[in-house]
């Protein structure tokens, strides 16, 4: 009896931490899930802050094409009075020379007639009514002196006319630059008010989606914090897998470089002083990297500075980081044997050779790996 009672606590053991494996493990899903939408929102929020940034700054230009345009219009106006001003000079100008065409024209009619009338008057007529020969010929030059004279009034007519015709082109034309003018600038301006109106729209949009963006990272930040505090609080709550870790990369187990330790460096890639929150270890392309302790996968995939990574939970609130693989071995959710072999060496993310880069986080905080592993342990 006692006997059967220790089977069922052992398989109600077994059942026990493998049902609470699984609910970190879903637990760490949904946190995922949380924290790509985190990052997408990030990503859209600031796609919207480069467009109100953008659209703001053709407002602003607009408002200094306004001022410039309205001091144009203004300056314009002042240019249309005074064609205004000029039109209506040249209407006075029309009216007089109007007014000298019709008299000079009346004038014309009144000398045909006249000169209709004195053509029945005949030389016997003239020379009779002269006092001498001289009176004669000074009588003869008076009558051709009214005909030239008549003839420069036919011509100063048509120049009159020309001038009238002229003058009225002039005014006409002055009247289309002013339309023309006008036109022009109250188009420019309709149309900077139309462009800007949409600018500030579009604006006052992005500024919108900012906002609602902002709240929806926010509460995504806070629910990604409880998530990992509920893991952390999991993690404390199972007990650790037991034993010391080993060695994760069984092909170099030589002396670390300066720059391969845990702390302040320089960093390689971004050529500043930077922490670095684990150690590398080189080898080739291809070379095993092993679990340094038995454990649940919780994590999997490829992120911009890890690249190919496996994070391990083993329990008691402590978990493994292995980055920069050339290919995984293994999937979320599955369980994983000290020494078994998860992943390969390789160069992905930021990284400028081929290593492992190999993280300790105890509840939740990054410590130096080798306070857990040397070079001279596992098999």
């Amino acid at each position: 009896m006692k006997k059967v009672l220790l089977i069922l606590l052992i398989v109600s053991l077994i059942f026990s931490s493998s049902v609470f494996a699984n609910n970190i493990y879903d637990m760490q899903q949904s946190k995922d899930w949380v924290d790509r939408e985190l990052e997408e929102t990030i990503n859209q929020k600031e796609e919207y802050q480069d467009s109100k940034s953008y659209y703001e700054g053709i407002s602003s230009q607009i408002d200094e094409s306004l001022i410039e345009q309205n001091k144009g219009l203004l300056e314009k106006e002042g240019v249309i009075k005074a064609l205004e001003e000029e039109i209506n000079g040249f209407i006075e100008d029309i009216s007089e020379t109007e007014f000298q065409y019709y008299e000079k024209l009346n004038l014309l009619k009144k000398r045909i007639l006249d000169g209709y009338i004195d053509s029945k008057v005949n030389l016997l007529t003239i020379l009779s009514e002269s006092k001498s020969i001289a009176d004669f010929y000074e009588k003869l030059e008076i009558r051709k002196y009214i005909a030239r004279h008549d003839e420069e009034l036919v011509e100063e007519i048509g120049m009159l006319q020309i001038d009238l015709a002229e003058k009225k082109a002039r005014a006409e034309a002055l009247k289309i630059d002013y339309e023309v003018a006008l036109n022009f600038t109250q188009i420019a301006i309709g149309n900077l008010n139309i462009i800007q109106d949409k600018a500030d729209k579009t604006a006052k949009m992005s500024a919108e989606q900012i906002a609602f963006l902002q709240k929806r990272e926010d509460d995504l930040e806070r629910e990604s914090k409880d998530m990992l505090d509920a893991i952390r609080q999991m993690q404390q709550e199972m007990e650790y897998s037991g034993g010391d870790m080993i060695w994760p990369v069984p092909a170099n187990r030589g002396a670390l470089d300066p720059g391969d330790f845990f702390g302040m460096r320089f960093h390689p890639i971004f050529y500043e002083w930077r922490m670095h929150n684990g150690i590398d270890i080189g080898a080739r392309t291809g070379a095993n990297i092993i679990a340094a302790n038995s454990g649940t996968v919780i994590i999997t995939g490829y992120s911009t500075g890890y690249g190919n990574r496996v994070v391990i939970d083993h329990g008691g609130g402590i978990a493994t980081l292995y980055a920069h693989a050339s290919k995984i071995l293994v999937k979320k959710g599955q369980h994983v044997d000290k020494g078994e072999v998860i992943a390969l060496i390789g160069s992905t993310g930021w990284s400028t050779g081929p290593h492992l880069h190999f993280e300790v986080v105890v509840d939740g905080v990054k410590i130096d790996p080798l306070e857990y592993v040397n070079q001279k342990s596992g098999t």
